[in-house]
């Protein structure tokens, strides 16, 4: 299983078509941590280590399937495949490509997002 928690790196389209997809949850606000520790805490679960970033999201009104960000430098984007039983999203790598970002990568990008390129 790849470590989480290690530097962002690139990752092209091939390779990342080979990460096995994982449900995800994003939370966004200030305070959040605590809440979040305060439920595992009742929920007894094990909280091990919170991973937080800085990102900066793209977002399309016409889907919510594409999670398309910028973090550590790079575009990251990644589609949803599925939902778990419990209702958490499952999504799949796509890529993560250093700026200037390539033709082919951009148009990728915004196919997923539904978003026509001029």
């Amino acid at each position: 299983m790849a470590d989480v928690f290690s530097k962002n790196q690139v990752t092209n389209a091939e390779d990342a078509a080979k990460i096995v997809p994982r449900a995800e949850f994003r939370a966004f606000g200030q305070g959040l941590i605590d809440e979040v520790t305060v439920a595992m805490w009742k929920a007894k679960a094990t909280l091990f280590k919170i991973r937080t970033s800085q990102e900066t999201y793209f977002l399309s009104r016409k889907t919510n399937e594409a999670n398309v960000k910028v973090r550590d430098g790079l575009l990251d984007i990644k589609t949803k495949v599925g939902d778990t039983e419990d209702g958490y999203e499952i999504f799949q790598p796509r890529g993560k490509f250093e700026f200037p970002v390539g033709k082919k990568e951009v148009a990728s990008i915004l196919e997923n997002m539904l978003v026509e390129a001029d």
